[in-house]
């Protein structure tokens, strides 16, 4: 979300802003991941990419992994989180 000034702002006000414009946020930030803090359901939804190094082509290929393993539709209102080509879906 650049242009959103969101950065370096809390989890929640990301999460929020992300449900106000209907955008479903990719974090590398687990603690968004926590379902207790954002359970599924409570908002758009939410993609984890839990990797092993940070560099664009590793994001890159977590982002073709997820397109390859999930439909949009079965990621709504969602807690997902890719690692390591492994997709885990946790539904409202």
């Amino acid at each position: 979300m650049s242009g959103e000034h969101l950065a370096g702002r809390p989890d929640h006000d990301v999460v929020a802003a992300s449900t106000a414009a209907e955008r479903v946020p990719i974090s590398l930030d687990v603690g968004l991941g926590d379902i207790r803090a954002y359970p599924p359901g409570s908002y758009t939804d939410i993609v984890i990419l839990r990797l092993a190094g940070q560099s664009a082509a590793t994001i890159i290929k977590a982002i073709e992994d997820l397109a390859s393993l999930a439909e949009p539709e079965s990621l709504a209102g969602a807690v997902a989180v890719v690692q390591r080509g492994v997709l885990r879906i946790r539904h409202p």
